[in-house]
């Protein structure tokens, strides 16, 4: 549920392109969405359980369809507490009452 919206910065990446053997990166572009965003304990981010150490997570709720990790090679990143959080997982939330989406991501 999007309890306390604000705006937040994304940074999204295109995807980069081989040209004669040539890879080139894709460009950045950056927009601006309304979510809600908060901080994870570490207690919630071991539960994730995805191998990393430790820095620090977020959970994004959203009705903005974001990239993550999972599913695109060049998973969106959100601006909070001026640190970039790569966006990581991906969880739909259609009860009916509010559709929106749950993000997690973590600090790189």
């Amino acid at each position: 549920m999007i309890m306390f919206p604000k705006n937040y910065s994304i940074k999204r990446k295109a995807a980069g392109t081989f040209t004669k053997g040539i890879f080139t990166e894709g460009t950045e572009t950056t927009i601006t969405i309304v979510a809600d965003v908060q901080p994870i304990t570490g207690k919630d981010f071991e539960a994730l359980n995805i191998g990393r150490d430790y820095k620090g997570a977020v959970r994004i709720y959203t009705d903005v369809t974001l990239n993550f990790s999972a599913a695109s090679q060049t998973p969106d990143k959100i601006v909070f507490d001026s640190f970039d959080y790569e966006i990581l997982e991906l969880n739909k939330r259609d009860g009916g009452l509010i559709t929106h989406n749950k993000y997690i991501a973590y600090l790189r």
